[in-house]
């Protein structure tokens, strides 16, 4: 299946399956997608700055030069996904791995919340990635307290 330049803000897909469907220049902000699956989906353009994917599937997706800022990708799989020219700035991903994407390239990880300081310096060492991710307890450190 094929979605073009549809807007499709404020809908709720949560549980859909979108298993290899392409999304081109396709708005998704604010919308749900918890518990989709979208393995093997490519997004080309897709604005979803922000979306709920919680425990969303893109295993194997492809995601180029699309937005998901401030989206909450919470436990999101990503394994052998291919993400491109794409900003995760400042989103939720918590136990979700990114470091499990095949090819990381260009991706705005600035302030993305990930769950533990190991998964932060995993994703930080990957070659692909700009920014700096946050932790629970990061901002705490150095301090007094």
């Amino acid at each position: 299946m094929a979605i073009g330049a549809a807007d499709l803000a404020y809908c709720c897909f949560d549980g859909a399956n979108f298993s290899a469907t392409r999304f081109n220049a396709t708005g998704l902000q604010y919308a749900s997608m918890n518990d989709a699956c979208l393995n093997g989906s490519n997004w080309d353009q897709v604005q979803a700055s922000p979306i709920s994917a919680c425990r969303a599937s893109f295993a194997s997706a492809h995601i180029h030069h699309s937005f998901l800022m401030r989206s909450n990708l919470e436990n999101a799989n990503f394994a052998n996904a291919t993400i491109t020219d794409t900003a995760l700035a400042g989103s939720l991903l918590g136990m979700g791995n990114l470091a499990d994407a095949a090819y990381l390239r260009d991706v705005d990880i600035t302030d993305l919340l990930l769950a533990t300081k190991a998964a932060s310096t995993k994703l930080s060492a990957s070659v692909g990635v700009v920014g700096l991710p946050q932790y629970p307890g990061r901002l705490h450190e150095g301090s007094n307290r």
